[in-house]
């Protein structure tokens, strides 16, 4: 997926906003809010890159459409899906 940015940041209570549907004001927390670049830097670090990032496009992951291996996904569904 394509990274976003907000500039500021957005921030959550994730404990008391767990679907984060409220962001908080940055206003609130401008201390918090200088450090997200750094962590954000060092997060990014610790995660390793690896391919394919979209395995939609992998052959094996395509659903299944054949009856004799009683698949679910019906031909028109993988139709639709090109």
């Amino acid at each position: 997926d394509k990274e976003l940015y907000h500039d500021p940041p957005l921030l959550f209570d994730v404990i008391a906003d767990p679907a984060e549907a409220f962001p908080l004001s940055p206003e609130d927390y401008p201390d918090l809010v200088a450090r997200i670049p750094h962590l954000v830097a060092e997060h990014k670090k610790s995660v390793p890159l690896a391919f394919p990032l979209a395995l939609d496009h992998d052959p094996k992951y395509i659903p299944c459409a054949n009856e004799e291996m009683h698949c679910r996904t019906k031909p028109q569904v993988l139709d639709s899906m090109k």
